[in-house]
Order: structure tokens, then C-alpha cells, then sequence
């Protein structure tokens, strides 16, 4: 149910554990950073070539872990593997 529910979403969404190890990656993620999900998931999101500064995300995915209700937001400007 919860890949379905991921996948129906339009935008990336990337599901981490605590580990930062990627558990679920949608069609959103594939659009935009061109990776597919079976290249993506099970990997550490530090590890994939998608051009983010994922050092700046761990202590928002960190917080996140500790408090369900905490939130945080990181813009980037990146170019994915296709060039866009």
C-alpha cells in the first residue's frame, strides 16, 4: 500500500531509514534525477550520482527520526544526470 501511495505522488519523494539508506524511491525521483528505483533503493543517499549536497540534509532527516513533528527545509540548486 505504501508503494502505491508513494508513486501516486507527482513530485520526488525519497524514503530514507536511519541509516540514510534509501527504502523507497517514486517515479517522481526517476523524472527528475534519472536513476530508476531498483538503482536507487538500498543504496545510501550519499552514494548516488544526483548532484544534492546530502550533507546538508542529514540533520533534517536526523531531526526528523528524533521528532515526527519536526520540520525543515533545504533548497538546492542542482542539475541532474540528464543535464536539466
Amino acid at each position: 500500500f505504501s508503494d502505491s501511495l508513494i508513486n501516486s505522488i507527482k513530485l520526488g519523494v525519497v524514503v530514507v531509514d536511519l541509516e540514510m539508506r534509501v527504502a523507497a524511491w517514486n517515479r517522481g525521483c526517476e523524472d527528475m534525477w534519472g536513476l530508476r528505483s531498483g538503482e536507487a533503493v538500498g543504496q545510501f543517499l550519499g552514494q548516488l550520482d544526483i548532484g544534492i549536497p546530502v550533507d546538508g540534509l542529514k540533520p533534517l532527516i536526523g531531526n526528523a527520526f528524533v521528532d515526527a513533528e519536526a520540520a525543515g527545509e533545504l533548497s538546492v540548486e542542482a542539475v541532474n544526470r540528464r543535464g536539466k
